[in-house]
């Protein structure tokens, strides 16, 4: 979890329907919610 004062790191995700996103750039100005879901009860997610 970010704490207050500290920096989003720089990701890039490929974005549903193409192209793709890049955080925090494509958010400057405006707001967010970024979700990272892992099920602990998927194989592949915990390959």
């Amino acid at each position: 979890m970010l704490q207050n004062g500290h920096v989003f790191p720089t990701l890039t995700f490929a974005r549903a329907g193409g192209g793709e996103i890049r955080l925090p750039g494509d958010l400057t100005g405006g707001f967010g919610v970024i979700l990272f879901h892992r099920g602990a009860w998927c194989p592949y997610c915990n390959a």
